[in-house]
């Protein structure tokens, strides 16, 4: 009964190496697509593919593989024996998740260059950034057991909350934007004066102290304003 019960561990950790090491070599395909086709391609965007829809789709393709890869290292964790091959195993799928990461803040990063910042974009990097710190956790958790995982997720979403809160994220948008005044377009003059918070009037103001750049903006009321009926009807 012994022999049996140990013959039978054997085949489970024999399959389960031989689906995780097939699981990992997917993995390491995906991530080498990834490095040569966007990282050594210099930020070429696909035929037909618009930098927003590129930078989505990074994200959500990130957003399903990091939650998948959490659950997978979790379950093997927990229902399987420890092992040095699938703790490298699982280090690799886990080194895979930040080539994804990656990834996708450089599809964000593309699309920030060409259209600027916004609320929602910052939000996106900030994400990313708060994820490459958790998944640390789950690194460390793979070679120590007791790690508290997710005290260590706990924490870094409270610091990255608080960060987040007084860094002032329209004053960064704001700065940043103005460093690219010249390439505004009226969408840009109407979410710069409009939807930023107090925290970037300041540098919307001293942006709009150019001449040729004040001269646009007032094109741009005069372009978006309401026609006499419009505001007659209204």
């Amino acid at each position: 009964r012994d022999l049996h019960s140990t013959s039978r561990r054997q085949l489970q950790m024999c399959i389960r190496d031989r689906c995780m090491s097939a699981v990992a070599l997917l993995y390491l395909f995906f991530s080498g697509i990834q490095v040569i086709y966007l990282f050594l391609g210099k930020g070429s965007l696909p035929e037909g593919v618009t930098y927003s829809s590129y930078a989505r789709q990074g994200f959500f393709q990130l957003l399903f593989v990091a939650v998948m890869n959490l659950v997978m290292v979790l379950m093997n964790l927990k229902f399987f024996k420890r092992s040095r091959f699938l703790n490298g195993v699982l280090t690799v799928i886990c080194g895979c998740t930040y080539v994804m990461i990656a990834s996708a803040a450089y599809r964000m990063a593309l699309y920030v260059g060409e259209y600027h910042l916004t609320y929602l974009r910052v939000l996106v990097l900030w994400f990313l950034l708060l994820l490459a710190c958790m998944m640390a956790g789950v690194v460390i958790m793979i070679f120590r057991n007791q790690f508290p995982l997710f005290g260590w997720c706990l924490v870094m979403v409270s610091v990255f909350f608080v960060g987040f809160s007084y860094m002032r994220p329209d004053r960064v948008i704001a700065d940043y934007n103005a460093a690219h005044v010249g390439e505004w377009s009226d969408s840009d003059f109407t979410y710069m004066t409009q939807a930023l918070s107090a925290d970037a009037v300041p540098t919307v103001l001293e942006a709009l102290e150019d001449n040729a750049v004040l001269g646009r903006f007032y094109s741009c009321l005069l372009y978006t304003s309401p026609s006499p009926r419009d505001r007659s009807l209204s």
